[in-house]
């Protein structure tokens, strides 16, 4: 019982000792912490945006706007209060419940993931802390949220809060994301919308209402709002079944796509919050004049374009419906398929292979138009974005090794079948990402991951400098071949509306859709100091008029490349030592042999291809124009004589006579047999030598075949012959 006694009084002491050492601590820590008001009101991060030409960007790209609370319908707010803090209005600042919850979560996982924030402390902590993830930071905040909530009303904060929070692309406040997204003031906001709203804004980046993501995340705080009673079964089924749609995010304004895309970049991506109080000039790499011929080319279509160098750097950026991933379809073939098989050795661009309807397991993969060729080089296959030789090259190269030089570029995809190889797979890339992967082939086979800010400057220090390194994917060669083979199709494959030109451009197609109709058209396409990429599709999947493909989306390029070196021509790419032009047999090709021309081979059976030097060096030399002769017969039948043989098609037959010792050639011809009926009877023989016709009427030849002498008689000579004594 003593015992008892006192450890009763030990483990009452120490609960005191830790009492008073946690309000030392929260006092000692927060002593110099006291509540700003001018701070509640205003955002405090200034952004300076610059182009690549030291211009500023205008208008600025925070748009920040205020409303009172009391305009607000009851949904909007609580919206918010359902998805960030349920007992917004009955705690005192701090939810010691959540709070509770999310130290139990951090320690099961043994990382700082939940922080039990409610609505007062977000507040607190966006106009008045930093996001450091530290417990004086903590103690701070709940410090302040208390006493915020001892000197102004719920309704207060709350508005405090709406008209303070970031909903992405330079949004601060409720109403200014209201008229930046859906075109209309905060008080017209839907249900839906208002969820739309509150979904975003613990990572505007992701789940923003133009991203799709959007959708899900909206749908989860539809939900919450039911179970808390803030909504009605009906007002539920209403908002959840309602398109999410929003307006163009251009306004007039060429440039503010841009500087979104910029500011978001710095912020999500350099650890820069949007309630810094801080000073902030961002340099980019914007081209005035490549942002506006965006501009006015996309106009009159629904999609976007997107700009950059070869190595990386976005010059210019126009997505009014926001960039999200989308399936790349057939532009995803040469990143995929073409490129490692090339730099694997598997193929070269005039390997032959099958196009036929067939089936890989339970996949069966279909030409557009359900046509197939019969046997069609690489090169035509991407020239002309044939379906099934991507996905039988892609067997062959093998799946996981493919998506690692994919992932190499950027691009991850998490599926493993076939079906990848034509870009029809969960999830999709972003068109820069995209653009920055094919970036590499105009650049020699180095990767460079999208930049669009060169520097950053915040109070005065630079917090950040763009020295993104390369990444060796393919080799000079590989994308020597790809160049070549996509040039074909700016020309006559499918992309080839952007047509000849007076300098080189390389160019992909590729189209997304079902049975109905195209819901995505692309085209990807670059010269040696551009990468210019061309969306057209609607951020809702919805299809697209039937007369929209990906020739369309071409179209839009070529008048984008029209523009752009409307004063001169880019310089052609860099000679690439590594491949070489090379003379192929086309007989040989037409047996689905890949060859080279025999010496002195006549030019009308020679085509060129080009090849890496190393596969050069592999060929074989086409026996083609060895002329041979098989199975030579020569027979007799009353005076006439029958030679019959074999030969290849190209090949012609001399055909000399020797008769009482003196020769002379006969006759010449293209056929497998010869006839002759012989006047005087006598000992003929007869010598066969195959030749090819050259170019200059000489003749090459191969080897002769003497055929056995044969007897001729006349026919009275054979009847009174006494043939039983020979």
């Amino acid at each position: 019982m003593k015992k008892r006694y006192i450890f009763a009084i030990c483990l009452i002491f120490i609960c005191v000792a830790i009492l008073f050492s946690s309000l030392f601590c929260y006092l000692f820590l927060t002593k110099d912490t006291s509540l700003d008001y001018s701070k509640l009101s205003k955002s405090t991060l200034s952004v300076q945006m610059y182009d690549e030409e030291g211009n500023a960007i205008f208008p600025t790209s925070l748009k920040e706007e205020t409303i009172a609370a009391s305009l607000l319908p009851d949904y909007l707010k609580n919206a918010f209060i359902a998805v960030e803090d349920k007992r917004f209005y009955s705690h005192r600042g701090v939810d010691f419940i959540a709070l509770l919850r999310a130290i139990k979560s951090n320690l099961s996982s043994k990382k700082i993931k939940q922080g039990g924030s409610t609505i007062t402390q977000q507040l607190i902590k966006n106009t008045h802390l930093t996001s450091e993830k530290t417990l004086k930071r903590k103690l701070c905040e709940i410090k302040l949220a208390r006493t915020l909530e001892k000197n102004c009303s719920k309704e207060q904060i709350l508005e405090y809060y709406l008209n303070g929070i970031y909903f992405g692309n330079g949004n601060y406040g409720i109403q200014s994301a209201a008229k930046f997204y859906f075109g209309i003031p905060a008080q017209e906001l839907s249900i839906s919308q208002s969820a739309c709203l509150a979904a975003c804004i613990n990572s505007p980046l992701n789940y923003n209402p133009l991203n799709p993501k959007c959708k899900n995340r909206r749908n989860l705080v539809l939900k919450l709002m039911l179970e808390q009673n803030f909504i009605t079964e009906k007002e539920y089924s209403q908002a959840i079944n309602e398109p999410i749609i929003t307006q163009s995010t251009n306004n007039g304004d060429c440039f503010g796509n841009y500087a979104n895309a910029a500011l978001e970049c710095a912020l999500e991506h350099l650890n820069l919050s949007p309630y810094d109080s801080a000073n902030i000039v961002i340099n980019c790499y914007l081209k005035p004049k490549n942002q506006q011929i965006l501009c006015d080319c996309m106009q009159e279509v629904n999609g976007g374009a997107i700009m950059l160098t070869p190595t990386g750097k976005v010059t210019a950026y126009f997505m009014p419906q926001g960039e999200y991933e989308r399936p790349p379809a057939s532009c995803i073939k040469p990143l995929l398929v073409y490129a490692p098989a090339l730099e694997e050795g598997l193929i070269n661009l005039q390997t032959p292979i099958l196009d036929e309807k067939c089936t890989f397991g339970d996949y069966s993969p279909e030409n557009y138009g359900a046509k197939y060729n019969g046997y069609v080089s690489v090169k035509q296959a991407i020239v002309n974005s044939l379906n099934v030789p991507a996905v039988k090259i892609l067997q062959t190269v093998g799946v996981e090794k493919a998506k690692g030089y994919l992932q190499k570029l950027g691009i991850t995809i998490e599926e493993s079948g076939l079906n990848i190889a034509l870009g029809g797979y969960f999830g999709g890339v972003k068109l820069t990402d995209l653009c920055a992967a094919y970036a590499c082939f105009a650049n020699g086979g180095n990767y460079f991951k999208p930049q669009f800010i060169s520097s950053i400057y915040k109070n005065g220090k630079c917090v950040y400098q763009d020295t993104e390194g390369e990444t060796r994917v393919f080799s000079q060669s590989t994308c020597a071949l790809i160049n070549d083979a996509l040039t074909a199709c700016s020309i006559s494959g499918t992309a080839k509306a952007i047509g000849a030109r007076s300098y080189p451009i390389c160019a992909k197609t590729g189209t997304s859709g079902n049975k109905k109709g195209n819901t995505d058209c692309l085209t990807v396409c670059y010269s040696s100091t551009d990468v210019l990429g061309v969306w057209l599709g609607n951020k809702d999947n919805s299809l697209l008029p039937n007369a929209i493909t990906g020739g369309v989306a071409a179209r839009c390029a070529s008048n984008i490349l029209n523009e752009l070196y409307d004063k001169s021509d880019p310089l052609p790419f860099e000679e690439c030592d590594q491949v070489e032009w090379v003379d192929l047999c086309s007989l040989a090709y037409q047996n689905h042999s890949v060859m080279k021309a025999a010496p002195n081979q006549p030019k009308r059976y020679i085509f060129e291809g080009l090849f890496s030097k190393e596969s050069a060096q592999m060929l074989p030399i086409s026996d083609y124009f060895e002329p041979k002769l098989n199975n030579c017969n020569i027979s007799v039948e009353k005076n006439s004589v029958l030679i019959t043989f074999e030969k290849q098609k190209h090949v012609k037959v001399e055909i000399a006579q020797i008769v009482n010792g003196k020769k002379e050639v006969i006759a010449s011809t293209d056929q497998s047999s010869f006839l002759q009926a012989v006047e005087s009877e006598g000992k003929y023989q007869y010598i066969l030598t195959p030749y090819v016709q050259t170019e200059n009427s000489n003749k090459m030849y191969g080897e002769s075949v003497t055929l056995p002498s044969v007897l001729i008689y006349s026919y009275d000579d054979i009847i009174n012959t006494p043939w039983w004594e020979n």
